[in-house]
């Protein structure tokens, strides 16, 4: 057997760069811990048939919590029950320890992500986010909050005040913004403000389900240009109009992503255990299998479908871990 073809035995390594696993573990299961669960998208089974080395796990802080003494307290919460919850996957804190996730040799571990950073008006020591691993933070989430207004405010305004002055003091610290939820107001302010690295963790695309929530053509490319990275989710409500998606349709935009912005870019942000619908072939995280087989028999390379499994997170978080 050949050296080329033996790879293309080897399932690849995955790294998903938008989990809801917190949430689901909090609300569905009752805040049991993460070993403990044998069903539902991110079970400890199918993340291991997936091969699913790095979760970039959400810590989601709903709009009803934002506002001066509940955001910083609801995120400590989360922070809390991260470790209580999570131990199971390890914290990656280092570039070393997410290749030797991606290689095998380590047990899966988890990167955070803050989705909604209201909370940061109230924190008055950045570098705790460095200590309780946040690598990526999303300004918003779908409503307004102290800081900028999320892509599901009827009329948004750009980035407030005080949203420009967490955008400058993150500026100095080693993380990702995340778009995901952000208005097309604030995204674009937000690109002209930072030289940080830019990430969209899990998206659909207007070209095929043409809502705010998901990426327009042009903030794909801009996004791109800047060597950021589309997170292309599986929740069928951000694939289709119609809520209704299955694998083929997820496979094609991401199919559709490269052949316009090549494989650099593009990556995965399932969104699994943040939405309630059914994408059918991809009802749990074990389906990351089926993805790198089904580009490999759609003519992609071996570097390229390795990129999107992984490679490209990889390349974007290597440095904010080590920074």
């Amino acid at each position: 057997m050949s050296p080329s073809a033996e790879k293309k035995e080897q399932p690849f390594p995955v790294i998903d760069g938008h989990v809801d696993l917190l949430y689901l573990l909090l609300e569905r299961f009752k805040a049991r811990p993460f070993e403990t669960i044998s069903s539902g998208p991110l079970s400890p089974a199918a993340i291991e048939q997936g091969n699913l080395r790095a979760l970039t796990c959400a810590l989601y802080c709903p709009d009803s919590f934002n506002g001066p003494a509940k955001a910083l307290p609801f995120l400590e919460y989360l922070i809390s029950e991260t470790e209580s919850l999570l131990g199971a996957l390890p914290p990656i804190d280092t570039s070393r320890e997410l290749d030797t996730c991606l290689s095998g040799s380590r047990r899966p571990g988890r990167l955070l992500l803050l989705e909604n950073a209201d909370a940061l008006a109230d924190l008055e020591d950045f570098s705790r986010l460095r200590t309780w691993g946040i690598r990526a933070v999303g300004l918003t989430h779908a409503g307004p909050n102290r800081l900028a207004c999320g892509n599901s405010v009827a009329e948004p305004q750009g980035l407030t005040d005080e949203g420009k002055r967490i955008v400058r003091e993150l500026s100095r610290h080693p993380v990702a913004f995340d778009v995901a939820h952000l208005s097309s107001a604030g995204f674009y302010q937000l690109i002209e403000m930072t030289d940080r690295p830019l990430i969209s963790s899990h998206t659909g695309l207007r070209a095929f389900c043409d809502t705010p929530r998901n990426l327009a053509n042009e903030q794909v490319r801009l996004l791109i240009e800047r060597d950021g990275i589309v997170g292309l989710s599986v929740a069928p409500e951000m694939l289709k109009p119609s809520g209704e998606a299955a694998f083929e349709d997820f496979l094609n935009q991401l199919d559709w992503l490269v052949q316009r912005y090549g494989a650099e870019g593009v990556a995965l942000g399932s969104d699994f255990g943040g939405f309630y619908g059914i994408n059918r072939g991809m009802e749990d995280c074990s389906c990351f299998a089926a993805v790198g087989e089904a580009l490999l028999a759609r003519g992609y390379g071996f570097e390229s479908v390795s990129k999107i499994m992984s490679g490209n997170w990889a390349r974007l978080y290597r440095p904010l871990l080590d920074s």
